[in-house]
């Protein structure tokens, strides 16, 4: 359902909207047992190669109803854009339960305006 080259044009998309231009983002799709427990895609990067790989969920693993197996992925490719883009931000590592609620409700909105200007 999902290929490597749809999540590379969604991360194309929405590296331009959040001026992330200047880095280089390997997309992947990968297995259940290769991302942490409970998550459908995460992001790793160096700042100083300006380098990062997002790895997604593969549909074959996902527990959602193939219909919002799409959206929930391009939601997901947003959201860890934006921990890249809030990556310099002085954050604490041991308390990231504010980080990850600021960017599950910035992600669904620009989402959620996105699809309602296409239409």
């Amino acid at each position: 359902m999902l290929n490597e080259a749809q999540i590379a044009g969604w991360v194309k998309r929405w590296q331009k909207r959040l001026s992330l231009d200047d880095w280089r983002i390997d997309v992947k799709i990968v297995r259940r047992w290769q991302l942490p427990k409970g998550t459908v895609a995460n992001i790793h990067w160096s700042f100083p190669r300006k380098q990062a790989t997002i790895k997604v969920l593969d549909s074959i693993d996902s527990t959602l109803p193939k219909s919002d197996i799409v959206r929930d992925s391009e939601l997901s490719v947003v959201h860890e854009l934006i921990h890249l883009s809030m990556a310099k931000l002085p954050l604490d590592s041991n308390n990231t339960e504010l980080e990850e609620e600021a960017v599950k409700k910035i992600s669904a909105a620009l989402l959620a305006l996105d699809k309602s200007e296409e239409k």
